[in-house]
């Protein structure tokens, strides 16, 4: 027994009920339907049949619009279509259904994700610089303000009688270092003060210029790409700062130099250069 829905252009539907005997192929025989109207466009949501001669675009569109065209010469096929298993919708259904059951096998063995994580993140840190934190915190005791007396905080911190008196001594340094005379002695040091002459002072400005100058052509090239790149910010400031490294690197083995060879001359020993310890305050 099959149903199937009488329209009538100026009735309402009405519902009948049409014996019909199948073929072989399992179809339904044309004779069995009754003929639709000619002429008449009805909506249906009967499927087309699969051996239409119409052309793929008209069936992509009626089936779009929900709109099945009937007429004398072409009966419907109220057999339903049997589901091809290669079909596209049952392969996503399919795909779907194994995304998640990957999904939920996946979870079980989210527990060795962080290991991997980090083992890859400490892999890649092996070969640039970085800060790390030590776990192990050694804790030191220090004095308390109250406690201390004033000669005392005189002897650990600087006054202001103090910091008037350096920045008078680097001023006649820097004034002898422009006239070109000796001012490496125990009383004047030119260590860090190479900055402030004219020429020191036009030397590091230019430097500077030179590595944010860089450092900002980067960051628009990456902005322009749509990336984030610190590490190759890091290679720019230091290829245009290599030379300046390299110079306050021989600075520093002369200093170091000079330093052995004065603690060798016997004018001081290595007991007075070592560390000042604080001293205990009796309570």
């Amino acid at each position: 027994m099959l149903r199937v829905m009488s329209y009538n252009t100026q009735q309402t539907a009405m519902e009948t009920t049409v014996a019909c005997s199948r073929n072989q192929s399992g179809g339904v025989d044309d004779d069995c339907l009754p003929a639709p109207p000619s002429g008449r466009n009805l909506k249906t949501k009967l499927p087309l049949r699969r051996s239409d001669a119409g052309s793929q675009q008209q069936r992509l569109r009626a089936k779009a619009m929900n709109i099945a065209t009937i007429s004398e010469d072409e009966p419907l096929d109220t057999a339903t279509p049997p589901i091809d298993p290669q079909s596209s919708s049952t392969k996503r259904r399919n795909g779907v259904r194994r995304s998640r059951s990957t999904g939920d096998s996946k979870n079980g063995s989210s527990e060795g994700r962080p290991k991997k994580r980090a083992e890859q993140q400490r892999s890649q840190s092996e070969g640039r610089k970085g800060i790390h934190w030590n776990h192990r915190v050694e804790k030191k005791r220090h004095h308390r303000l109250q406690d201390l007396t004033k000669e005392e905080k005189e002897a650990v911190w600087y006054t202001e009688s103090d910091s008037r008196i350096i920045l008078a001594m680097a001023k006649v340094t820097v004034k002898m270092m422009m006239r070109g005379e000796k001012c490496d002695d125990v009383d004047y040091c030119s260590r860090g003060l190479e900055g402030k002459t004219p020429i020191g002072s036009k030397e590091r400005q230019k430097n500077k210029l030179k590595v944010r100058k860089a450092l900002l052509e980067e960051q628009q090239l990456q902005r322009d790409e749509g990336i984030h790149d610190p590490e190759q910010l890091a290679q720019v400031s230091m290829k245009h700062s290599k030379h300046v490294c390299a110079q306050a690197r021989n600075v520093a083995l002369r200093d170091e130099e000079a330093i052995r060879e004065y603690l060798e001359s016997g004018v001081v020993s290595r007991r007075d250069c070592s560390p000042v310890q604080p001293r205990r305050v009796k309570r």
